[in-house]
C-alpha cells in the first residue's frame, strides 16, 4: 500500500507534541506536501495519537489565512501517496501497533481541498480494510460548490455509513464567519451557503455519529451572528469550535493574526452566548509549542526553499524512501 513516487523527510520534532514531515515527488520535486505526527500533550500514544496527511500538492483554494497556496498548486495527491504519509508515520513508531492504539485520528486536513480529490474516498476505503479499531478518520472542508465535491460528499456519506459507524467519523465544516461576502473574501471560491451545509449536516448524523464540528475563527474583525449560525445549524447535530489565527505569513499579511494560548475575554463571551443558543462549544487553545514549532497549514512545506538542498547541507533530515 505504498506510494511508488515520492521521498519524505523529517524535518523537525517539537517534543511530545509533533514531528514534522515533507515529502516531494521523484519525478517532479515542485510537487510537495506536508504531513504531521501529532500527540496531545501528555497523552500516551497507545491512547491518542494524531497523523494529519496532505490531499493536494500545495492548494487551489487559497484561504486569506493558510499558507498551504504560498507554493504553487501541482494536483492532487493519489491514494496510494496519501496512504503512503500514513505508513511512513506508523513505520516511525515499530514500538506501538497501531491496531491496539485507542484513537488513531488521521486527519485529512493539511495541504489540499480534500473535496476535490476523489483519491481520498479511495484512501478511506483502504484504511477501513485494515483492520484498525481505534480508527477515527476526519475531513475538514469548505464546502466548495461544485459538480466533484457535491458527488465526493454524497459518496462520502455511503462510505461513513459503511465503513465507520457509530461515531468513528468527524466531519467539519469551515464555517469562520456568517458573513457571506466575507466568507468569500477569507475563501475566494464559490462555497456552499451556510444553510446548504446546515441541510448536509442534519443529513449526515446517524445514531450514534459525532456532531458535525463547525469551524470558527476568532479573529475580531471577522463578523459572526450566533442567531443567525442558530437559523441554520441545528445544536443537535453540530458543534461549535472557536479557535485563533496562527501567525502564517498569510494571516499576517491580511491582518487576520489572533494568536492566544489563554482565550480572550470576548472568544469567551461568544462561547457563551453560543451555549445559551444550544451549542456545543470547544474553543481550541493550542499550546506555545504549536505556534512556536510553525504547524499551521502549509508552514511546514514552506518553511524550507530547496529540502534536497537545504538536506545536502547536513541540517539533520532524515530520508525516507516511499
Amino acid at each position: 500500500m505504498y506510494g511508488l513516487g515520492f521521498e519524505s523527510w523529517h524535518l523537525r520534532s517539537i517534543p511530545g507534541i509533533a514531528e514534522l514531515y515533507a515529502a516531494e515527488r521523484r519525478d517532479d520535486p515542485t510537487r510537495r506536501l506536508e504531513f504531521i505526527d501529532a500527540l496531545d500533550p501528555g497523552v500516551p500514544r497507545g491512547d491518542k495519537w494524531v497523523i494529519m496527511v496532505s490531499t493536494q500538492y500545495g492548494c487551489c483554494v487559497g484561504c486569506a489565512m493558510c499558507d498551504a497556496a504560498e507554493r504553487r498548486f501541482r494536483g492532487n495527491v493519489p491514494a496510494q501517496d496519501i496512504l503512503a504519509q500514513i505508513r511512513t508515520v506508523l513505520a516511525a513508531h515499530p514500538e506501538t501497533d497501531p491496531r491496539t492504539v485507542k484513537k488513531l485520528k488521521v486527519h485529512f486536513a493539511r495541504m489540499g481541498e480534500p473535496t476535490f480529490n476523489q483519491g481520498v474516498l479511495e484512501a478511506l476505503e483502504a484504511l477501513a480494510a485494515e483492520g484498525l479499531p481505534g480508527l477515527l478518520p476526519s475531513i475538514s472542508t469548505v464546502a466548495p460548490d461544485c459538480p466533484p465535491s457535491a458527488a465526493f460528499l454524497e459518496r462520502l456519506l455511503e462510505v461513513k455509513d459503511r465503513s465507520f459507524p457509530g461515531g468513528m467519523f468527524q466531519l467539519q465544516f469551515s464555517v469562520h464567519t456568517t458573513d457571506a461576502e466575507v466568507r468569500r473574501s477569507l475563501i475566494p471560491i464559490r462555497t456552499w451557503t451556510l444553510e446548504r451545509m446546515g441541510e448536509y449536516a442534519r443529513r449526515w448524523l446517524r445514531p450514534g455519529d459525532r456532531l458535525v464540528t463547525l469551524n470558527v475563527l476568532s479573529a475580531p474583525g471577522l463578523p459572526f451572528d450566533p442567531a443567525r449560525l442558530r437559523e441554520v445549524f441545528d445544536p443537535a447535530v453540530c458543534v461549535v469550535k472557536l479557535t485563533p489565527v496562527h501567525p502564517t505569513k498569510r494571516a499576517t499579511r491580511n491582518g487576520l493574526l489572533d494568536d492566544w494560548r489563554d482565550p480572550p475575554e470576548r472568544v469567551k463571551e461568544r462561547a457563551s452566548v453560543l451555549e445559551s443558543l444550544g451549542f456545543k462549544v470547544i474553543i481550541n487553545s493550542p499550546w506555545p509549542e504549536e505556534t512556536a514549532g510553525g504547524v499551521s497549514c502549509g508552514q511546514v512545506a514552506s518553511s524550507v526553499s530547496d529540502i534536497r538542498n537545504f538536506r545536502k547541507s547536513g541540517s539533520g533530515f532524515e530520508l525516507s524512501n516511499v
